[in-house]
Formats: structure tokens, sequence, C-alpha cells
């Protein structure tokens, strides 16, 4: 499906095993007070919760024929739009090699990463995670947003956080990926 939709393709590695290929770009996404913007879940309108994913900087996986910059401007007018990001400078490209989540098979993530800064003021609509709800202490005293504003009119949205360095770590290697938490507005 993903070849057929041109988000990646296949190749040999050389040692007559097949290789999937996928080409990313990622933004790092930086606020007034320093923190910066991940990913943390996936909003389901239809189940009324956030299936949570491993924290990642947003991104987005290239289409065929597109170059790092269009695919930037297809994530930052669709989904971070609300934030009006400045991409400063160029980009650094990076590759790895690991088996794929999803299909278990060898994988180059060719990822383009771009930093970019923040003058906006915070998404209008924010939600905590209550004091004492177990097993969610570490979104505790976090701000997490959706790229729409507002989780109610959205079956499917991403979810994100402003994080510090070291929260980000700890985010991106939690044993919580997939757990599903309700959120609860602040009024």
């Amino acid at each position: 499906k993903e070849v057929h939709e041109g988000k990646c393709y296949l190749t040999s590695n050389g040692h007559g095993s097949v290789l999937r290929v996928v080409n990313l770009i990622t933004l790092r996404l930086e606020r007034w007070d320093g923190k910066f913007c991940v990913e943390v879940g996936k909003w389901s309108l239809e189940e009324g919760v956030v299936q949570q994913t491993r924290a990642q900087l947003p991104g987005s996986k290239m289409r065929a024929g597109e170059l790092a910059l269009q695919a930037l401007r297809r994530l930052t007018s669709k989904e971070l739009s609300v934030l009006n990001p400045e991409v400063d400078g160029s980009a650094a490209v990076e590759v790895e090699e690991a088996a794929s989540d999803s299909y278990g098979v060898p994988t180059r993530y060719v990822k383009t990463n771009f930093r970019a800064r923040t003058s906006a003021p915070a998404a209008k609509d924010t939600c905590s995670i209550p004091a004492g709800a177990e097993g969610f202490e570490v979104f505790q005293d976090i701000e997490l947003w959706d790229a729409h504003g507002d989780f109610l009119d959205n079956d499917k949205t991403s979810v994100y956080a402003w994080v510090t360095d070291a929260e980000f770590k700890h985010l991106a290697h939690s044993e919580m990926k997939g757990r599903r938490f309700m959120f609860l507005k602040e009024i």
C-alpha cells in the first residue's frame, strides 16, 4: 500500500534482501521559553480517547516526487499552521537503518531535519492530565494540545505537547506507547 501511495520504495540491500526506504522530514519547532513541540498521540473521536504514540518530533513521510521543502510546507500548512512556524537556516540529513515497527522489514529512514521557531501564543484549547491519574504521571505539568484547536470536532488528529529536552527523552523512551487516555478540558 505504501509503495503504491508513493510513501516508500523497495530496493535490494546489496546482500540480496529487500530493503524498504522511507524519506521523511521532521521539524523541531521551539517556542519562546525553549520548549519544543512533540507529537505524543492520536485523538480518536469515535473512541473518545487518545492513543498514545512514542513521542516524536512532528514530521511526515515524503510523497513520490516531493522535495523536502514541499513536505515541510505541507506539514506546516496543515498540522501546525496555527503556530506560524519560521524555519531557521538549512536542514540536516540523517540516515538510520532499523526494522520497521509496522512491517518488520529492514528499513532505511532518510530524515531531513528542519528547525523552526514560533512566537505564536499557545494553542487556544490546551488540556492537562489531572493530578492522580494513575499511570499517566509522565504527562502531568505538560501542556497538551491538538493541531486543530478542538479535540471534539476532529475524527483523527495529532496530539502535541510542549516539552523540554529532558521530558522528550523520557517520553520518547516511555513504555506507555499504545496506552489510551482521555483528556479533561481546562475551563
